[in-house]
C-alpha cells in the first residue's frame, strides 16, 4: 500500500508544480480580461489544491486498501 500511495504522491506533487506554473503563465496572459478578480487569488489556489489533492488521495486509497486485504497467494493462484 505504501508503494502505491508513494507513487501517487510523487505524481500529485509533480502535477501540482506543473499546474502552478501554468497558472502563473495563464494568469499573466489573462490579466487584461479579468475585471474585479485577481488571477493569483491565493484562497482560490489553496482551495483548488486541497480539493484536487483530497480527491486524488481518496481515489488511490480506496483501491489500495482493497488490494492490501487480499492474500497474495490467493491472487496468484487465481491467475
Amino acid at each position: 500500500m505504501g508503494q502505491v500511495t508513494g507513487g501517487v504522491v510523487r505524481l500529485l506533487l509533480a502535477g501540482i508544480g506543473v499546474g502552478l506554473l501554468g497558472t502563473v503563465i495563464a494568469g499573466r496572459v489573462l490579466r487584461s480580461f479579468l475585471f474585479g478578480v485577481e488571477p493569483m487569488d491565493s484562497a482560490t489556489l489553496v482551495l483548488t489544491l486541497l480539493t484536487v489533492g483530497a480527491a486524488s488521495m481518496i481515489a488511490v486509497l480506496v483501491p489500495a486498501r482493497r488490494a492490501a486485504r487480499i492474500d497474495p497467494m490467493l491472487a496468484i493462484r487465481a491467475e
